[in-house]
């Protein structure tokens, strides 16, 4: 199937990266160059594929949350943090977990992954943010230190 999205490329480091104990970062700044490469970037027809009921078993995937076609870029986004880490940091992936897992945080904010780190005893959250905005932004953090969670926005 065809899908119209923004072509992310890949991506070698995130936006902001934030551990507790840390000052908080600029949200607005991180919220403007998240949207200025969200916006900058052309709308292109891209070839998808959908995975078969069983794939989705096999892998733990809700059925549910298999339809997010409108959502093409966020997903190619995440993808390519995904695909940053098996390049830069392989030992971690298996601690990796998509949202689809449940993980909520304050707020009922569900990031895009977590790496859950028994060997470093914390979670750290990674987000793909586009034309989120500066509140949206400062959310994101905010769920994150009451949790005393690190975490990266890509």
């Amino acid at each position: 199937m065809s899908v119209r999205a923004r072509l992310i490329g890949p991506l070698d480091r995130p936006l902001a990266a934030w551990f507790p104990g840390n000052p908080p970062p600029d949200f607005g700044a991180i919220a403007y160059r998240a949207d200025k490469r969200f916006s900058s970037l052309p709308v292109s027809s891209v070839t998808c594929y959908r995975a078969t009921r069983k794939a989705l078993r096999l892998y733990g995937v809700s059925p549910k949350g298999r339809g997010k076609l409108t959502q093409a870029t966020h997903d190619l986004g995440v993808t390519e943090i995904y695909l940053h880490y098996h390049k830069q940091h392989l030992q971690l992936l298996p601690s990796w977990r998509g949202e689809d897992h449940g993980y909520r945080l304050p707020g009922g904010i569900r990031p895009d992954a977590v790496l859950h780190l028994p060997c470093r005893g914390r979670t750290h959250v990674l987000d793909f943010i586009t034309d989120y905005g500066r509140a949206r932004v400062a959310a994101l953090h905010e769920a994150c230190a009451d949790s005393a969670l690190s975490y990266e926005m890509w």
